[in-house]
């Protein structure tokens, strides 16, 4: 799935308990049953799209992000 230019992507969980990526503007895109299979998918999605990724806590907030885009940086360390 393609994004526009700068929808970056997001991994958070779901109102009903699952893991979701979203991307900005869109929605949700997948819907996953752990956190590690949204990362892999968001990070597909981040990749093909040269965007940002996102990842947040089961309490919403923020947790890390890495930018696939030309500048790859990241909040990792």
């Amino acid at each position: 799935m393609n994004t526009s230019a700068n929808s970056n992507v997001h991994v958070v969980l779901s109102s009903e308990g699952y893991w979701t990526v979203a991307v900005e503007g869109v929605g949700r895109v997948t819907t996953c049953v752990s956190r590690e299979a949204a990362i892999e998918a968001g990070t597909a999605l981040a990749q093909e799209n040269r965007v940002v990724l996102y990842v947040h806590q089961r309490d919403g907030q923020f947790d890390w992000w890495k930018d696939y885009g030309d500048g790859g940086a990241s909040s990792l360390n």
